[in-house]
């Protein structure tokens, strides 16, 4: 194919590109950071915002549009059939040879109607494990109804982009074209060459709530603590859950943590990278993920990673040679890493560089654009003959 490919990408990104806070925003930033660079793609990247009120076009780069669509009504089931109108203008003007769909809810929805043969989806969540995890009615209908389209509408779409391994043996379908590419990673997480922090600071980054588990590392440093066995914590990101939140200050409390524990709240990716250097253990102990970014962005830090040991997570890390894995919510298992790690800088050492290395192999965004770019040209190839 030797004319530009251009790409319809439909997703979710704010007004403000500076203004994200990790997720399925953070990857999309990331893969169009390194498609700005790529000659032969032309990107018009369509997102639908509640945040305003009359549609917004911005160059994201010489080759990269982003069209911002506001909702027509305020209800998000409805608008995703009837706020079909502008996105079927900008398909007919732009005429784009691939349309890539990223997450299978809720976008999915606007193009039930469309032929499948040339457009791509990016599976992204598993809303079966989220539901567990919920809080509140309307969070659980809200993932009833995304589980509700991945169970019955995203098997009538063909092209899939899976992140992992796990996220495929979940959806396993019949008839499906489909390609393992891992979620990539900010490229200023790989712009060092040098590994520095503290060999007894923990930095964590990610929404603070009852699935990120941030609790289990308060009770095992309390416990670490009394055997003078010192660890610092660096926490970015923020509360939704004020009872949660009540649950981590009291526990920082009755640990006499309030010299270790440091909170930050959310913060621009240059001020993540910024407490992440003052570290050189990373720590994520959820209950429930599918491929994290965070885990990424430390490990091309070189930072050791200490994980709990769900979803993905352990396609990301090689255990006890580019980091570690605990089983989820088994506090010895995690107090037993972080004593192995207490003052063993050699150790630290050669797994932080191990790190380094499987991070640039696996989530380099050069690497997963080019991917992304050839899995179109196979979907283009399979739709002509």
């Amino acid at each position: 194919m030797n004319k530009k490919m251009k790409v319809l990408m439909v997703g979710l990104l704010p007004s403000d590109i500076e203004k994200i806070d990790g997720g399925v925003v953070a990857v999309i930033l990331n893969l169009l950071s390194s498609f700005s660079k790529m000659e032969s793609v032309e990107i018009i990247f369509v997102s639908f915002n509640q945040e305003i009120d009359q549609e917004i076009v911005k160059e994201y780069s010489t080759n990269i549009k982003l069209h911002y669509i506001p909702y027509m009504v305020p209800y998000k089931l409805i608008d995703y059939f009837v706020n079909r109108k502008k996105l079927n203008a900008i398909i007919s003007n732009e005429k784009p040879d691939i349309i890539h769909i990223q997450e299978v809810t809720p976008h999915i929805l606007r193009f039930v109607h469309f032929p499948k043969d040339k457009i791509v989806l990016t599976q992204h969540g598993i809303m079966s494990e989220e539901y567990k995890y919920a809080k509140g009615v309307r969070e659980k209908l809200q993932c009833l109804f995304k589980g509700f389209v991945e169970q019955h509408v995203f098997p009538i779409f063909k092209n899939v982009i899976f992140i992992s391994e796990y996220n495929r043996n979940i959806f396993p379908k019949k008839n499906i074209f489909s390609e393992k590419i891992y979620n990539p990673v900010n490229p200023i997480f790989f712009s060092k060459t040098q590994v520095t922090g503290q060999f007894d600071s923990i930095s964590y980054v990610g929404r603070i709530n009852t699935n990120k588990n941030l609790t289990i590392v308060l009770r095992a440093l309390a416990l670490l603590k009394r055997e003078n066995i010192i660890f610092n914590l660096h926490v970015v990101g923020g509360y939704k859950d004020k009872y949660y939140e009540h649950e981590v200050n009291e526990l920082v409390q009755e640990g006499s943590l309030s010299q270790q524990v440091i909170f930050y709240g959310w913060q621009t990716q240059e001020q993540i990278f910024q407490v992440h250097e003052k570290c050189r253990i990373f720590i994520l102990p959820s209950q429930q993920e599918t491929m994290p970014v965070v885990i990424g962005e430390a490990m091309a830090l070189g930072k050791v990673v200490v994980a709990s040991n769900v979803g993905a997570v352990s396609e990301m890390i090689t255990d006890k040679s580019s980091g570690f894995l605990f089983e989820r919510n088994n506090v010895d298992q995690l107090c037993n890493l972080l004593r192995l790690l207490h003052k063993n800088n050699t150790l630290i050492e050669s797994v932080s560089g191990n790190a380094m290395r499987e991070a640039r192999e696996k989530f380099h965004p050069d690497s997963i654009a080019s991917k992304t770019h050839e899995f179109y040209l196979k979907v283009l190839k399979n739709a002509s003959t």
